[in-house]
């Protein structure tokens, strides 16, 4: 009998979809943080209806939770992916988050509410967002275009922001919040098909070594965690309450919608520049320059709100910095480590440090809010947690030699 040779593995060069699996996580993105981000449009249509609760707290509290859960979920994420690839995570990801926006469409009740879009849509955003960065950095592993390529994908969520913002504002006021919630999934489920697709055909191309579920955390990738923890406290702050904070400062309900679209466009901008500049100086540089900007945005902010132009500008300033930092996010974690392999569960263990700061930065914003009848406060205590952060960027323990 003739003995056959075991079949060689696809190389990992060449063939590999590099652009297409780019562009899977470019929509991925827009349909992952893209909607966190806009949950101050929906926040905002559902305090104008009177709809569920007037507490801009518990209200907020939804939105901080279903973060909370996108980001505390990216570290099993990442294991899952290592496992099973990320192809059939981030379908079931995208499975989970069309289910839960429609319970919201149906809510009626404050409990649906963080059921569906807390719960439900924080879990599976986690699954759907998580595996696109390390996808992209796997693909583009050894190129000098990586944190280039990384910051087209997670531009993605930029987009989001800016076109689906302008959607739901644009459906709130034709209809209702309960139909924008319609579209958002509708919208989730036509671009993720296709996207899951790309993604499971990529995942043919992964190494042995990226399939490892086992990680042992540097000093270095522990002390990235800790800078993640504190500005996470006032990461979701302006995403959540911008848009009522403008509204008090006097802007029209419409004005202030439209400053979410000069955070998507920022974002955007901030992903592709931010990412260009760390292949130029360095992640870890720019990383520190994204946080100590974001400081002084919030800190300036309440003496200048009652400005279009300048609520404007801080949008678009705060939607660069945070879309610069979620783009850098998997580049700084492959700083942490001398290979790729590990990289899924080290991005997911920064994610998930920013996942406690994200639940309890909007809840206690909104609650100076109730107290005090203000959110100059809430947005200046948002400014001391970024300059912690910034503290603590600087003194990063030295980064691992690269083999």
């Amino acid at each position: 009998m003739e003995s056959y040779e075991p079949r060689p593995a696809e190389p990992t060069t060449g063939s590999r979809p590099r652009r297409r699996v780019v562009f899977a996580a470019f929509a991925a993105t827009a349909h992952g943080p893209g909607v966190h981000y806009i949950y101050g449009v929906f926040q905002a249509a559902l305090l104008d209806a009177k709809a569920l609760t007037t507490s801009r707290a518990l209200l907020g509290g939804a939105g901080g939770l279903s973060t909370c859960l996108m980001l505390l979920g990216a570290r099993p994420a990442g294991t899952l992916q290592a496992a099973h690839g990320a192809g059939i995570v981030v379908g079931a990801g995208a499975a989970v988050a069309v289910v839960g926006l429609l319970i919201c469409a149906a809510a009626t009740e404050l409990w649906m509410l963080y059921v569906g879009f807390g719960v439900l849509v924080g879990l599976g955003h986690a699954l759907q967002f998580a595996p696109c960065p390390v996808a992209v950095a796997e693909a583009f592993d050894g190129s000098d275009r990586a944190a280039l390529a990384s910051g087209i994908a997670t531009s993605g969520s930029g987009a989001g922001t800016a076109a689906l913002g302008a959607t739901v504002a644009a459906v709130v006021a034709w209809r209702n919040w309960r139909v924008a919630f319609v579209i958002v999934a509708a919208s989730t489920a036509l671009f993720l098909a296709p996207a899951a697709a790309v993604f499971r055909h990529a995942d043919r191309w992964r190494r042995e070594a990226d399939k490892a579920t086992s990680l042992t955390a540097s000093r270095r990738l522990k002390h990235l965690c800790a800078t993640a923890f504190c500005y996470a406290c006032g990461w979701e702050v302006p995403f959540v309450h911008l848009v009522s904070y403008a509204e008090d400062a006097g802007h029209t309900p419409s004005r202030a919608a439209g400053v979410v679209i000069a955070i998507g466009v920022g974002g955007s901008a901030g992903r592709i520049v931010s990412a260009r500049c760390a292949d130029a100086v360095g992640a870890p540089r720019v990383f520190a320059a994204l946080i100590l900007a974001t400081c002084a945005a919030d800190l300036v902010l309440p003496w200048v709100i009652r400005h279009a132009a300048a609520l404007y500008v801080y949008g678009a300033v705060v939607g660069t910095t945070a879309g610069g930092l979620i783009a850098l996010t998997t580049p700084m974690a492959r700083t942490c480590l001398a290979d790729t392999a590990g990289l899924p569960q080290a991005s997911g263990a920064v994610y998930s440090s920013m996942a406690p700061g994200v639940v309890a930065g909007p809840v206690l914003v909104g609650l100076v809010r109730d107290r005090v009848g203000s959110y100059a406060w809430g947005f200046r205590g948002a400014a001391l947690c970024w300059a912690i952060a910034f503290a603590l960027c600087l003194t990063l323990p030295r980064q691992s030699v690269r083999r």
